[in-house]
């Protein structure tokens, strides 16, 4: 009986130590990593009164991948002061704590080492994602709709199985992950046809038919651009040219340059209005506006809705939407960037005159981007411009990859741009930093780490002084051809120069405070390269060869503050 007992007893505390061994081995959770996303009809109704090919080579050079340890860094209490980015509302100010126990999970994925690529094949072999383009060619104008969740980017492809400029379709539910959905609207083979060439236009639904207002070009006819339309039922992939429906330019107005429609359907008059940029004999460029009626028996010249005070050869791709109560106007100035102006209507701007003045509110490198809205927030989708070459010595070329940001509106109904949502989910992998912080306070630079093909840097700055500072990629490149995201708070600029800032590529208005804390986000994918900063906006670069090389900070002697560093790259 006693050795029946102690076996018992023994057989218990056996199994009472094997219970607590696989309670104290339980796995510990992980904690969850911020993850925000935003997904309505598409502006296609109003109420009355109410409103190049290169062929893509690869290399045999050699290839290295790096797998990095996981590690997790505990992160202190800390207070961060943000503009809050909105499309609904004046922009607003808001806290978050982080908690202290919060844990990152440095987690390096395998990443391609593209330092023995020469500029041509690292182009080739970079695998753009967000910054979406064909593999045999580039994309043109974009035409942006939205329905049901879905952003469908129609554009002109540029060059490969494109004939000249047809209309091809990509979609997106977060402009970050594309679809392919290949050629919709086909350009005439006919020579004589009027979109022999196409050009740029815009879609709009109504009932269960799509209407695809688009340019039809022809320097051997008479007109050489006429506005011309497709439909498709019940779909956006079957689009069937309207024969002997044309619409043109009244007496006055240019022959040659008559395009870029942006339509939208009344449903009260059961017509179309449309904008279009043109050319008249005289008073330089002009955005003008045309009334069709549904059945297409007759349309009409109605006013000119804005004309151009800068001088430019034409207002392109131009485009009108409505934030909260204000409408907007934009377009690019032909080979410049985007212009925004407002009113508080749709086409007859204050009163009776015209919009205007129009707000320069990017650089030459995002062009032709049209809005789009999912009835919540509003985004311009446009195109990076590339060089003729992968070469930064190279003349800018036309067409490039697709390029969408977020619009934000401030208290005074004025537009910045912003990053789209989404992008801490697309950049997987927290990488750590050596230094979160770094200060500068004579003329020179430091290493902030190293490029890779796509990834993303956030964090604050501060300055005083009131010399120029920023952003320095290439840094351990031995070449005189430094890439300088300068920030002239002298000059109230913000620029992107090369070649030991001889070259000035592009540049844009900021009126930066000393002695202020701001919030910067800079993108990269490949030899794109974007700098926001909240409650200012942003700037677009384009800069090649860089990849697996150095960026830091470099300044000119004020005292320049960076802090609350975070990077994080795409497998």
């Amino acid at each position: 009986m006693k050795k029946k007992s102690l076996a018992l007893f023994l057989f218990l505390c056996l199994a009472f130590s094997l219970s607590s061994c696989s309670i104290l081995g339980t796995k510990k959770p992980e904690v969850p990593r911020n993850n925000v996303e935003t997904t309505t009809e598409n502006k296609t109704t109003i109420e009355p009164e109410e409103t190049t090919t290169g062929s893509k080579e690869t290399t045999t050079g050699p290839k290295e991948t790096t797998t990095g340890p996981k590690e997790t860094t505990t992160v202190p209490k800390e207070t961060t002061t943000v503009p809050k980015e909105t499309t609904t509302g004046p922009v607003e100010t808001i806290t978050e704590d982080v908690p202290p126990t919060t844990s990152i999970i440095y987690d390096e994925p395998e990443y391609k080492d593209f330092s023995y690529y020469s500029n041509k094949d690292m182009e080739a072999n970079v695998n753009y994602q967000m910054n979406y383009k064909p593999k045999d060619g580039y994309v043109g104008d974009i035409m942006p709709y939205y329905e049901n969740g879905t952003y469908y980017i129609f554009y002109l492809k540029d060059q490969g199985s494109s004939f000249n400029h047809s209309i091809y379709l990509v979609e997106t539910k977060d402009f970050l992950h594309y679809v392919d959905k290949g050629e919709v609207l086909k350009a005439s083979y006919d020579a004589s046809a009027q979109d022999n060439w196409i050009g740029t236009g815009s879609v709009c639904k109504v009932d269960d038919t799509y209407y695809f207002f688009y340019t039809g070009h022809n320097e051997n006819n008479s007109i050489h651009e006429r506005i011309m339309v497709a439909t498709s039922k019940n779909d956006l992939y079957h689009f069937n040219k309207l024969d002997g429906v044309y619409i043109d330019p009244k007496p006055g107005l240019s022959k040659r340059d008559f395009r870029d429609p942006d339509v939208t359907y009344d449903k009260a008059k059961n017509c179309f209005y449309l904008t279009i940029t043109t050319n008249p004999t005289s008073g330089g460029a002009v955005i003008v506006k045309y009334t069709i009626k549904k059945d297409f028996s007759n349309y009409s010249y109605d006013t000119i809705v804005y004309r151009d005070t800068m001088g430019f050869w034409n207002l392109e791709c131009s485009d009108t939407f409505k934030i909260n109560d204000t409408w907007y106007l934009s377009y690019s100035g032909q080979d410049d960037t985007l212009f925004v102006a407002k009113a508080k209507s749709q086409f007859l701007g204050y009163g009776n005159s015209t919009y205007g003045p129009a707000v320069r509110i990017e650089g030459d490198y995002f062009y032709a981007p049209k809005a789009v809205s999912n009835g919540e927030d509003t985004y311009f989708v446009g195109w990076a411009r590339r060089k003729a070459r992968p070469d930064d010595g190279q003349n800018e070329a036309w067409a490039g990859n697709i390029l969408a940001m977020k619009v934000c509106q401030r208290e005074d109904d004025s537009l910045y741009l912003a990053p789209i949502d989404g992008l801490n989910s697309y950049f997987k992998y927290y990488h750590k930093l050596e230094n979160t912080s770094l200060e500068l306070h004579e003329m020179t630079s430091k290493k902030i780490d190293r490029i890779y093909e796509s990834f993303m840097i956030s964090g604050d700055f501060t300055f005083n002084g009131k010399e120029d500072f920023g952003f320095i990629l290439g840094l351990n490149k031995n070449d005189s051809n430094l890439g300088h995201i300068r920030i002239s708070p002298k000059n109230n600029k913000i620029e992107f120069v090369v070649n030991n800032f001889d070259k000035i590529e592009t540049q844009v208005t900021a009126n930066l405070k000393e002695n202020t804390k701001y919030h910067f986000t800079l993108v990269g994918e490949g030899s794109i390269y974007v700098l926001y900063i909240d409650g200012i906006g942003s700037i677009t670069c384009r800069y090649y060869g860089k990849i697996s090389s150095d960026f830091g900070l470099f300044g000119s002697g004020s005292d320049i503050y960076l802090s609350n560093l975070v990077m994080k790259i795409r497998s």
